[in-house]
């Protein structure tokens, strides 16, 4: 179930912008709407909504985070695969493959562009090995995302 814009929204805008797959339109000044079937359920505009007018789809309220505190991918790459089910899933390209597994097998994860993560964990929900986790505010200050031996 898409997630819904309340009456409390004052037509910001800032919700257009964060939603990585173009479902929210509206007026600046007037009540924004999500299209149900754009909306991959991120939590993007919720998060960025100064009205916190967003409801999700359990029906609470998507509470207003700080960009640098949402939740980022880690890998663990002990475990993973390196099939790049998480690289193909991402609709904001903010993940990418590089270097090896240890052993030499394919390439592996890294969460190359970090501030382009909306946290919207299909990386998380796809990994068919489970080496995903999400970290609050993880991965903005340069780090890759990566972890050689076990989450970090």
């Amino acid at each position: 179930m898409a997630y819904v814009i309340e009456v409390a929204c004052t037509g910001c805008t800032a919700c257009v912008g964060f939603c990585p797959v173009g479902a929210i339109r509206g007026v600046k000044g007037s009540l924004h709407e999500i299209d149900p079937k754009r909306c991959i359920e991120c939590g993007a505009c919720g998060r960025v909504c100064p009205s916190e007018a967003v409801i999700d789809d359990r029906g609470e309220v998507v509470a207003r985070l700080r960009i640098s505190e949402w939740p980022r991918p880690r890998f663990d790459l002990s475990a993973c695969i390196g099939c790049a089910c998480c690289v193909e899933s991402c609709p904001v390209d903010c993940l990418e493959m590089e270097g090896g597994l240890s052993g030499g097998f394919g390439e592996a994860p890294r969460l190359a562009r970090p501030r382009n993560c909306v946290s919207c964990e299909r990386c998380l929900r796809i990994c068919p090995v489970s080496c995903v986790t999400m970290k609050p505010g993880t991965a903005l200050g340069g780090t890759t995302g990566r972890s050689e031996g076990g989450i970090a």
